[in-house]
């Protein structure tokens, strides 16, 4: 199943936003889960981030949620394995 329109429009807004905080040199290393990008290579837990980051000691997360997938059982598991992630 593919995602919605909404959600692949998150997703863009998460990558633009990580952006500007990362260095542009370091654009590369900024992974995009989405089908025309190829599957990131760091999964967290059993979940892959919509757009994430990760160099040296710097994390950044993306999860892309519409209002209907905000407090769905997927996304609060999601958000349990991100979490137990940073702690």
């Amino acid at each position: 199943m593919g995602e919605s329109r909404s959600h692949i429009n998150l997703v863009n807004i998460a990558l633009e936003y990580i952006r500007t905080l990362v260095p542009q040199e370091q654009w590369t290393l900024i992974e995009v889960d989405s089908a025309d990008s190829g599957r990131p290579t760091n999964v967290t837990g059993r979940f892959i981030p919509d757009v994430q980051f990760w160099n040296n000691d710097l994390y950044i997360l993306g999860e892309a949620k519409t209002i209907n997938d905000f407090e769905r059982e997927h996304s609060r598991k999601q958000y349990e394995a991100y979490f137990y992630l940073i702690m």
